[in-house]
């Protein structure tokens, strides 16, 4: 039997028995495996056979073990955009999909396979503007209640929602969105030794805070479920990673959440987990399971990349985690109540520490970016070390320059082995001499005049 053949063969068992749940299962299953090929997705497209599939979610409906198949086939189409566009522009693929899901809540392979299929369709925007959006949330919300202690369910909604979030679908218009997020919120909680869960929950949270903003009760729940994650030091770096990445979503352009995280104890936890990571050898980090080039880890495209257009291949968890840890200083330094515990707690050494790290990633827009985001913190309001008003909180400006010179200077001194004399006649343009030879890479404004280390004490 030939390739071109296997799939018409595949279609002509399911119509010879149609009440057979082993065939008909056996029969998806072949056509979903020989989806791979672009031979047979030509066959199935020129012969109308997508548009079968979706009419067999409808003629199907009643069996569970069917409809998983079914969808685990429409999944692996819609992965290609030559199927997917086919399936997308059918407005009867996803809700099919969704009322499989809503019929079938006790089967948990429907469920796991329900959920990829819509992440897999809703990449379409045909598939998109056919959604009924309080049915997706109220469908998630009632797929966690009914499966509260599998987290291998959990993940599957969580790894949905936060992909189509990243894509910026918009559902907070659903009456019970408030609800599925406290409830995200509460999948934290449940499996706290489940790195896969963790990762897409955060995920999840730290995308849709950028379409849709919480209230300050809800959004401190977030904010303590994320700090107990980095306070919990897990060692796969994916989590602490996703969790950094949505603690700053969170305080994008909000003072009071900005205020909440100070409240918590959020900084004193930030700093000490950007001082820790930047003490490790990059080297010895373990690697995540699967293959960290790809995103994958134990099986299930989880997507890192997703995260950051920045973190392309070659950046590793460990890089990831300082660049978003760095961002949340980034957004509390718009705080001076922050400033001033930032300041207090070395979190904008912690910054500068950060930078000089990224600038050696494999992943070089990573170096880019931290780079951006350090000039940010050293120049918040466009003028280079402007100096704090009496009464008010060090400006980052000031304490960046203290960190960032302090350290260079230490380095200046190991490298060319300066004797300790507090300030040897001379020393001080010889240090800014070798600013010049050895730190330009680093893009930092503090070459700009020597007026800059007025006051600094080494």
């Amino acid at each position: 039997m030939t390739q071109p053949t296997a799939v018409e063969f595949a279609f002509a068992c399911m119509q010879a028995h149609p009440t057979a749940d082993e065939i008909l299962i056996d029969s998806i299953a072949l056509l979903a495996n020989l989806s791979v090929a672009e031979i047979n997705r030509k066959i199935l497209q020129d012969r109308g056979r997508i548009d079968d599939l979706t009419a067999g979610m409808q003629r199907w409906a009643g069996s569970s073990a069917v409809q998983a198949e079914l969808c685990a086939a429409v999944a692996n189409l819609a992965a290609y955009r030559d199927c997917g566009e086919i399936l997308g522009n059918n407005p009867r693929t996803v809700a099919l999909v969704l009322h499989a899901l809503q019929r079938h809540l006790h089967s948990h392979d429907l469920q796991l396979q329900g959920y990829q299929a819509l992440w897999s369709l809703l990449r379409y925007t045909a598939a998109r503007q056919s959604l009924d959006a309080t049915a997706l949330c109220t469908t998630a919300l009632t797929t966690l209640d009914t499966w509260p202690d599998d987290p291998a369910v959990a993940t599957a909604v969580c790894n949905c929602l936060g992909r189509l979030f990243h894509l910026g679908l918009d559902l907070s218009a659903s009456p019970r969105f408030a609800d599925l997020v406290r409830r995200l919120a509460r999948c934290l909680d449940a499996f706290p030794s489940d790195p896969l869960l963790q990762v897409t929950a955060c995920f999840a949270i730290g995308h849709l805070v950028t379409l849709w903003k919480p209230d300050p009760p809800l959004a401190e729940l977030l904010l303590r479920r994320l700090l107990d994650i980095l306070r919990g030091r897990p060692s796969d770096f994916s989590v602490p990673t996703t969790a950094a990445f949505a603690i700053s979503s969170l305080l994008v352009s909000s003072d009071i959440n900005r205020s909440a995280l100070l409240a918590l104890g959020g900084i004193e936890v930030l700093v000490e987990a950007m001082l820790s990571t930047a003490a490790m050898d990059t080297a010895s980090c373990a690697p995540a399971p699967g293959d960290a080039d790809s995103g994958w880890i134990g099986g299930t495209a989880v997507g890192l990349e997703a995260i950051s257009d920045v973190a392309n291949k070659g950046a590793n968890r460990f890089e990831l985690f300082l660049l978003f840890a760095s961002i949340c200083v980034m957004n509390l330094g718009e705080n001076a109540a922050c400033r001033a515990r930032l300041y207090a707690l070395g979190g904008v050494g912690a910054v500068f520490r950060a930078a000089q790290l990224l600038r050696h990633s494999k992943a070089r827009d990573l170096g880019y970016i931290i780079m951006f985001v350090f000039r940010n913190v050293t120049n918040r309001s466009g003028v280079a070390y402007a100096p704090p008003q009496p009464g008010s909180a060090a400006s980052l400006a000031d304490l960046a320059r203290a960190a960032a010179l302090r350290t260079l200077f230490d380095s200046f001194k190991e490298q060319e082995r300066v004797p300790p004399t507090g300030g040897a006649p001379g020393e001080l343009d010889a240090f800014l001499s070798w600013l010049q030879l050895n730190v330009t890479e680093l893009e930092l404004p503090i070459l700009v005049e020597h007026r800059l280390c007025d006051g600094v004490k080494w």
